[in-house]
């Protein structure tokens, strides 16, 4: 598994950005530990699509949640959706604090 994973953060349902997670030197595991890193990504429209129907098939809406996904040439691979203490890659999302604060005050509205 050379390609490595992709992960797409949503805030309330919205798309926020996005991260490829890599493996490094020969390894299959993307974890900084083990030698790979992430690094920016920018995903097509049908990648944040089939993020965005993977989170709604929760049985409830997530206020932020991360998709992960293997790209595949039949389309998104899901590997998980983590929705209960997401890592959201705040580096690469400038915007990310502002649109967690907004989506709380819209919940507590």
């Amino acid at each position: 598994m050379t390609q490595g994973e992709v992960s797409l953060i949503f805030v309330d349902g919205e798309f926020s950005h996005a991260v490829r997670k890599l493996p490094g030197g020969g390894d299959y595991r993307i974890q900084v530990i083990h030698g790979g890193g992430d690094h920016p990504y920018d995903p097509s429209p049908a990648q944040i699509e089939a993020a965005r129907a993977f989170a709604a098939a929760l049985p409830v809406p997530a206020l932020a949640c991360r998709v992960d996904v293997i790209p595949t040439p039949a389309g998104p691979l899901l590997m998980e959706l983590e929705v209960i203490e997401p890592h959201l890659f705040p580096t690469y999302g400038p915007h990310l604090g502002e649109r967690m604060a907004q989506a709380c005050g819209r919940l507590l509205a």
